[in-house]
């Protein structure tokens, strides 16, 4: 069977399976829970300044024990680092702890690809070029495949990977790789989940997905009216079609229904989704190279898109101040 966890303050009719003893004893939670409100009141400074080791040592030393861990910790912190072993730096982890209470999960409803429409959008027209691919970078100097561009300032915002081949004094950390398909089930949204637009996971690991959701549950834009669209990730680059019959056989576990006529509506594999984030973090790195030369990126920050924004805010605050405006 299914547990449902979640804060008993916006999740009152989940008391129950929270507490339950399927998912970890009481005082396990207690202590969980304890350690990630204590992290959130935390500043980011004093996080980042602090004694700094794996996440799964975090957790254990925090009280958690094996039955929450496993059933619960790992399946879920496995889709957020996209690494199952939890040897992901506990500073990290514990700002993204800080984020999950402070703020609340969303998605823009049309989409990802509306948060870098909407930075376009606001600058003047014309003044972003598409598909020019970018040969070398120096300070000053912008050579594509096709012409040459000046500038007093450069900023170079892209990958670590992309950005290591323009810029080789930067290093590329390591990459998590994910791979996400989407499916349109042959039932309605209010079949799946509950009809709610919550995160699946599974405690017992019985299959390659790491997480799943009824997108169209959370936003009703992501699916055409009367339709539902689940997505669900998968740890590696796993897009063959044995591999997308085993990620339908584990949603048929997970959501309790048959998959088998369920419609592959996509998958994208992506090698290098993340940077992964050891220990030993050191961030945020800053965000000039040299005089008129300046890099941004989540890898510079938090390996999150509010990591990349934030690094972004760094970089137009640096060029907005060498180069005297206001």
């Amino acid at each position: 069977g299914s547990s449902r966890l979640g804060d008993p303050r916006a999740r009152p009719g989940w008391a129950f399976d929270s507490v339950s003893m399927r998912t970890g004893s009481l005082l396990s939670k207690g202590r969980f829970a304890q350690y990630a409100w204590r992290v959130s009141r935390t500043p980011a400074r004093k996080i980042l300044s602090s004694p700094d080791f794996t996440a799964a040592v975090a957790l254990r030393s925090a009280g958690v024990d094996d039955l929450f861990l496993e059933r619960v910790l790992r399946p879920f912190l496995s889709g957020v680092f996209l690494e199952p072993n939890l040897e992901t730096s506990r500073r990290f982890m514990d700002l993204v702890l800080t984020s999950f209470v402070r703020g609340t999960p969303s998605l823009p409803r049309l989409g990802m690809q509306a948060i870098p429409d909407q930075l376009r959008d606001a600058l003047p027209s014309g003044s972003v070029l598409c598909g020019a691919r970018v040969k070398t970078v120096q300070p000053g100097v912008i050579t594509t495949e096709d012409q040459q561009f000046r500038a007093p300032a450069i900023v170079v915002a892209t990958d670590p990977l992309q950005a290591n081949n323009l810029l080789p004094q930067i290093c590329a950390p390591a990459g998590r790789a994910v791979t996400t398909w989407y499916h349109r089930p042959d039932t309605s949204g209010t079949c799946l989940a509950g009809g709610e637009g919550v995160l699946v996971v599974d405690g017992q690991a019985r299959g390659p997905v790491i997480n799943t959701v009824v997108m169209s549950n959370a936003a009703a834009s992501y699916a055409p009216a009367g339709h539902a669209l689940v997505s669900s990730s998968v740890l590696g680059i796993k897009s063959t079609a044995a591999d997308e019959t085993e990620v339908r056989s584990h949603l048929s576990l997970l959501y309790g229904v048959d998959t088998s006529r369920w419609e592959v509506m996509g998958s994208y594999a992506i090698p290098y989704a993340l940077p992964a984030m050891m220990p030993g973090l050191s961030v945020p790195q800053p965000v000039r190279i040299t005089p008129g030369l300046y890099v941004c990126g989540d890898y510079r920050e938090t390996a999150s898109i509010q990591g990349a924004m934030m690094s972004g805010r760094r970089a137009a605050d640096a060029v907005i101040a060498d180069l005297g405006r206001r």
